[in-house]
C-alpha cells in the first residue's frame, strides 16, 4: 500500500471511518483501496488476545505466557532480561495475529495507593524509561508495534476518567513526562496512548499542549496517537489535538461530527488527513506481519521463571535463615492461601490467561525429600475476616514444624485497575496470621504477593525472613522454590520505596484530591527524592535488596573530573564477591548537585549496572553517564538545560547505601541572556561578569555613579542586602525619575543579548 495514494483515493466518509475502531480491538479495512484491518491487544506483561474481537471484557483471552508484572520486572534492573521478555511477548503476538501491543505503561508511582501500580515500572523516571526502552525495542524488533501509555499523569485510579491533575510546568516535564520524552527519542514506539484524566483542566485526549505542542512539535513524534478505551470526550477537539485513532469502535456519532465540522468549515480537511495518514502509516508498518507462526511456549515459560527469579527481592535474612537446606529440614509448614492459589498478576485489562501455572505449595512439596513432613493450612479466608479456626490450625502447624513459610499479600479486592487502595497495610486476616505464627515459630519466613509498596512494621519486625515476591507471573511457584532453597540467589532490588507509614508518603497531603482536582503539591519530590529531602527513614529504601552473597565495593575511578556538552563520564568500580555463593549485584549511580541555588532533589538516579560475580571473584564494572543526565527543565527559559557547577557522583548498592562519592564540574551551554529576565534581582545580574560591565555603564550614564559597587558601598549593610534582593526594575525606579524603569530594563536586556556563553 502506498500511503499517499491510498489517502488520495479515500472518500471523506472512509477517512472518518478509519479514525475509529471496527470493534473492541480492530481497525477498519477498506479492500477497494488495499487498507487492511490491524489487531490491537493488551500486553504490558503478556498477551491478552481476546478470542472474540467484539469482547471488551477481562476473561476469554487466548492462552499466553504470563510474565511478571512491570512493578516486578523493574525490580530486576536487568535491561537484557526486559528486552528478552519483549521479544517473547511479540512472538506470541505474531502467533495470534496481533499487530500492536498495548503497553508498556510508564506512569510514575506518585503514591503507593494507586491500584494500578503493578502495571507501572517505578517511582523513578530514569529507571522507568530504561525498562520501557528495552521492552519496546524487543517487541518492535519482531515487527509488532507498541503503545506507550498512559500519556500523561495517570497516577491514580480514583476518579481516573474525570480527575484533573493540577500540576506545575517544571514538575510535569521533569517527573511525569521525562520517561515519555526519553522513550520517544530512544525507542520510537509505533503508537502513544493518551490517558483518561485531565491535565490542568483539559482532557488528555483533546489536550493541544500535551499532544500537539509537546509530543508532536517539541519531541518530533510522527507515530500514531490512540485513545485509551473510552477516553475521547470531544472527538473534534481530539482530532484538532492530533489524536488519530479512537478506540474502541465503531463510533458513528463521532464520525458524523467530524464530517459535519469539515463540511461547515470549522474543521480543516488537512487536520483530518493528518490523522488518517498516521493510521495508514501504522497499518503499513505491519505489512511484513506473519500471523500463525509457531511459538515455543515451553521456552517462554522458562523465561517467565527466570524473570520471576530476577525480580524477587530479599528484604530480610536475619541469622542467615535463608536459603533453607532441604537435607536438614525434618518438617515444614506452608501457610497461606496464596501458596495454593498464588496471586501472579493484577486484575484488569492486563490480565493474562497463563499457559502454565504451578502453585508454590506443589513446587515446594516436589522439591523436598520424601522423608520431610509437609503441612499446609489455608491460614486466612478469601475475604478480610480473621477466621479463628484457620488461625488455630495454622498455629498447630507452626508449633510442630522446624520452619514455616507464610504466603501473604494483597488480594484482588484491595489492589486492581479501576480503584485505589485505602491504606498500605496487608488485610488484617493476613497480618494477624503473620503475627501469631511468628510468635509460635521463630523460624518463620514471609513471602509477599503484592503489586506495590506495603507497610506493617509490627509484623515485619517479628519475622527473620522476608521476601518480596511481587506479582511475578506464571513462573512464580518454581522461582520462589528455587530462591527459598538456594538453587537461585536473589538479585532483585526495589524499584520503589517502602514507607514506614502512609503519612510519610510524598502525596499524602494532596491525594486523592477533591472536586475532581488533585494537586501535585510535592512537585518533583516523588519517591526516594522526597524521603531524602525530608530526611525521612523509609521501611525499605529505593534500590534496596539483599543477596545470599556478600559484596564489597572497591577502587572507584572516574575518567574525567570536568564534563562538557557532548561528552560522557565513565565510572569504573570493582565489586568483590566475598562469599562462597555466586550472585548478581546491582550497582547504582546517583547524581547530586552541590550548593545549587535551584530547588533540586538531593540525588537522582543516573545509571546502573547488574553484574554476575562468581564466588570469591572480583569484577570491574564500567558505567557511562550521559551529559544529558544532568539536565533539568527551566520554566523561565522553557527548555531543558544543564545548570553549571559542581556535582557529586554517588556510587552505591541502594539509594541509602552509598559506597563512594566523587566530585566533578559540569559546564553548561546556556546562553547568558537566558539566565536573566526583567524579573531578575540585582544579585543575579551581578553574578555574571559580562553583565556587570554593562550594568556599570548604565549606572554611570543614567545615575552618575561609576559602578554598581560604589552605589552598594554607600548603603548601610541591612539596606544593601535588601537592595541586592530587589528586581533591577525596582532599583531603577528608585534611582531614576526621568526615564521609565520598564524602558531601562528593556534597553539593558537588548544590550546583553549578544553576550557569550557561561
Amino acid at each position: 500500500m502506498n500511503v499517499k495514494d491510498a489517502l488520495k483515493k479515500m472518500t471523506l466518509f472512509e477517512k472518518t471511518q478509519l479514525c475509529s475502531g471496527l470493534n473492541s480491538w480492530q481497525t477498519k479495512s477498506f479492500q477497494r483501496i488495499g487498507i487492511k484491518s490491524i489487531f490491537l491487544s493488551d500486553g504490558p506483561h503478556g498477551l491478552r488476545k481476546m478470542k472474540d474481537p467484539d469482547d471488551s471484557g477481562i476473561e476469554g483471552s487466548e492462552p499466553a505466557t504470563c510474565f511478571p508484572t512491570p512493578s516486578a520486572l523493574a525490580s530486576s534492573w536487568n535491561d537484557e532480561l526486559i528486552h528478552s521478555v519483549g521479544v517473547s511477548i511479540a512472538k506470541e503476538a505474531v502467533h495470534y495475529g496481533v499487530d500492536v501491543l498495548l503497553g508498556p505503561g510508564v506512569n510514575i508511582k506518585r503514591t503507593p495507593l494507586c491500584g494500578r501500580n503493578f502495571e507501572y515500572y517505578s517511582e523513578d523516571p530514569y529507571l522507568s524509561s530504561e525498562m520501557a526502552i528495552n521492552f519496546i525495542r524487543g517487541v518492535q524488533e519482531m515487527g509488532v508495534g507498541t503503545s506507550l501509555k498512559h500519556f500523561a499523569c495517570n497516577n491514580q485510579e480514583y476518579h481516573r476518567m474525570s480527575m484533573s491533575a493540577q500540576i506545575d510546568e517544571k514538575t510535569l516535564f521533569e517527573t511525569y513526562l521525562y520517561a515519555f520524552r526519553r522513550i520517544i527519542k530512544k525507542a520510537s514506539p509505533w503508537t502513544v496512548m493518551c490517558s483518561y484524566n485531565r491535565i490542568n483542566g483539559i482532557y488528555s485526549s483533546e489536550n493541544v499542549f500535551l499532544l500537539k505542542e509537546i509530543l508532536r512539535e517539541s519531541w518530533n513524534y510522527n507515530g500514531t496517537i490512540i485513545s485509551d478505551w473510552g477516553a475521547v470526550w470531544d472527538r473534534v477537539k481530539s482530532i484538532e489535538a492530533t489524536l488519530d485513532l479512537e478506540m474502541p469502535g465503531p463510533s458513528p456519532v463521532n464520525d458524523k461530527k467530524i464530517i459535519e465540522e469539515i463540511e461547515s468549515g470549522e474543521l480543516k480537511k488537512e487536520t483530518l488527513d493528518f490523522s488518517v495518514e498516521n493510521i495508514l502509516n501504522l497499518i503499513e508498518k505491519t505489512k511484513n506481519f506473519k500471523p500463525n507462526e509457531k511459538v515455543d511456549f515451553e521456552k517462554n515459560h522458562e523465561l517467565a521463571v527466570k524473570a520471576a527469579v530476577e525480580s524477587i527481592v530479599l528484604l530480610k535474612n536475619e541469622n542467615g535463615i535463608l536459603p533453607l537446606n532441604r537435607a536438614e529440614i525434618g518438617s515444614i509448614g506452608i501457610i497461606g492461601s496464596f501458596a495454593e492459589k498464588p496471586r501472579i498478576q493484577g486484575l484488569g485489562s492486563s490480565r493474562v490467561n497463563p499457559t502454565h501455572l504451578r502453585a508454590p505449595v506443589d513446587c515446594i512439596k516436589e522439591y523436598l525429600n520424601d522423608e520431610t513432613k509437609v503441612y499446609y493450612s489455608k491460614g486466612y479466608a478469601d475475604e478480610d475476616i480473621v477466621d479463628e479456626n484457620l488461625i488455630d490450625e495454622a498455629l498447630e502447624i507452626a508449633g510442630k514444624t522446624d520452619f514455616v513459610l507464610i504466603f501473604a499479600g494483597l488480594p484482588e479486592y484491595i489492589e486492581s485497575e479501576g480503584y485505589d487502595r485505602n491504606d498500605l497495610e496487608l488485610p488484617r486476616s493476613h497480618s494477624y496470621l503473620i503475627e501469631k505464627v511468628c510468635e509460635a515459630n521463630s523460624n518463620s519466613i514471609v513471602v509477599l504477593n503484592n503489586g506495590s509498596a506495603i507497610t506493617g512494621k509490627e509484623w515485619i519486625d517479628s519475622t527473620p525472613g522476608l521476601i518480596e515476591g511481587w506479582l511475578a507471573g506464571q513462573g512464580f511457584g518454581e522461582a520462589i522454590t528455587k530462591i527459598l532453597f538456594g538453587d537461585e540467589n536473589p538479585s532483585g532490588k526495589l524499584s520503589e520505596t517502602f514507607p514506614v507509614k502512609l503519612e510519610d508518603t510524598p502525596a499524602f497531603l494532596n491525594y486523592p484530591g477533591e472536586n475532581d482536582e488533585v494537586f501535585y503539591g510535592e512537585g518533583n519530590f516523588v519517591g526516594y527524592k522526597y524521603y531524602d529531602k525530608k530526611k525521612i527513614k523509609p521501611l525499605f529504601p529505593f534500590g534496596y535488596g539483599m543477596s545470599y552473597s556478600k559484596f564489597r565495593y572497591e577502587n572507584c575511578n572516574l575518567d574525567k573530573t570536568v564534563l562538557r556538552k557532548g561528552e560522557k563520564i565513565s565510572v569504573e568500580i570493582t565489586v568483590k564477591n566475598e562469599s562462597e555463593i555466586a550472585g548478581k549485584e546491582i550497582i547504582q549511580v546517583y547524581l547530586k548537585p552541590v550548593n545549587s541555588k535551584y530547588n533540586l532533589p538531593e540525588k537522582s538516579l543516573g545509571a546502573y549496572s547488574k553484574l554476575f560475580i562468581e564466588a570469591d571473584e572480583s569484577k570491574r564494572a564500567l558505567i557511562e553517564i550521559d551529559y544529558d543526565s544532568f539536565e533539568h527543565y527551566d520554566t523561565a527559559m522553557k527548555k531543558w538545560v544543564i545548570y553549571p557547577g559542581e556535582y557529586e557522583i554517588l556510587i552505591g548498592s541502594s539509594s541509602r547505601d552509598i559506597k563512594f562519592i566523587e566530585r566533578i564540574t559540569v559546564f553548561s551551554d546556556i546562553d547568558k541572556k537566558d539566565l536573566i529576565n526583567k524579573f531578575s534581582i540585582l544579585k543575579e545580574w551581578l553574578e555574571i561578569p559580562d553583565y556587570r560591565e554593562v550594568l556599570d555603564e548604565f549606572f554611570d550614564r543614567f545615575i552618575g555613579i561609576d559602578n554598581v559597587e560604589d552605589y552598594l558601598n554607600g548603603l548601610e549593610n541591612e539596606f544593601r542586602r535588601m537592595v541586592l534582593e530587589m528586581p533591577l526594575k525596582t532599583v531603577f525606579s528608585m534611582l531614576i525619575k526621568d526615564v521609565p524603569a520598564e524602558e531601562m530594563i528593556d534597553k539593558l536586556l537588548i544590550e546583553v543579548k549578544s553576550n557569550g556563553k557561561t
